[in-house]
């Protein structure tokens, strides 16, 4: 990308990495129901298995803040939170507060 920074800038490949992350966790959230669901996460990998329900739960947080930080810091992002009071609320949430207002939806794992 560093010798054609003008096409990579505008190329759908930046968000589509951020977008599709979101879209697979919440596909996985819907249909990955035979996970086990304990609260005890052993990790990425396990002598019990592999990763537990929660853990694709949580997972969604942090593609939501990937996602977020995608748009806060491309131009046409920052534009639209910006201009808007209802952007001006979602960016203070996501900047300031996101462990504070965000993260008691999702599991804590570890």
């Amino acid at each position: 990308f560093y010798t054609r920074y003008e096409q990579y800038i505008h190329s759908p490949f930046l968000y589509s990495v951020q977008l599709n992350g979101c879209i697979q966790t919440i596909t996985a959230i819907y249909t990955f129901n035979f996970l086990p669901k304990t609260k005890v996460d052993p990790g990425y990998y396990g002598d019990k298995g592999s990763i537990t329900y929660p853990f694709v739960k949580e997972n969604l947080f942090y593609q939501m803040m990937t996602m977020f930080g995608f748009i806060y810091y491309n131009n046409w992002g920052y534009s639209v939170l910006s201009g808007t009071v209802v952007g001006q609320v979602v960016e203070a949430v996501f900047v300031f507060l996101p462990f504070v207002v965000i993260r008691p939806f999702f599991p804590k794992t570890r």
